[in-house]
């Protein structure tokens, strides 16, 4: 294997483990930095739906208050935040070690 597969092959690794740890950073390691900070930001809003979700159900369960409704809607809020997330994670994971390679 030549020095600069290698050297690409590092790099790609790298910047999966980055992406791995914090979503976006990857792509910003390999200069990809529109991108990078797109993936921030969506995965973040991502968080931001899922930890509301999680709130509303959380604020049902403690005040105990029987609205059904608002109680489904945190569930299905919640859930639908964290498959957005993960999916966006295991893209940007997949996407950075790809893009490394070039």
């Amino acid at each position: 294997m030549s020095d600069e597969k290698v050297l690409k092959a590092n790099k790609a690794g790298t910047a999966a483990v980055l992406s791995f740890v914090f979503c976006g950073m990857g792509h910003i390691y390999i200069g990809e930095i529109k991108k990078g900070l797109k993936i921030m930001f969506y995965s973040s809003l991502y968080l931001f739906i899922l930890i509301t979700g999680a709130t509303i159900v959380i604020y049902e369960i403690i005040l105990n208050v029987p609205n059904p409704p608002l109680l489904i809607w945190g569930i299905v809020i919640a859930i639908l935040g964290l498959i957005a997330n993960v999916i966006t994670s295991v893209y940007n994971i997949y996407d950075a070690y790809n893009s490394g390679l070039k």
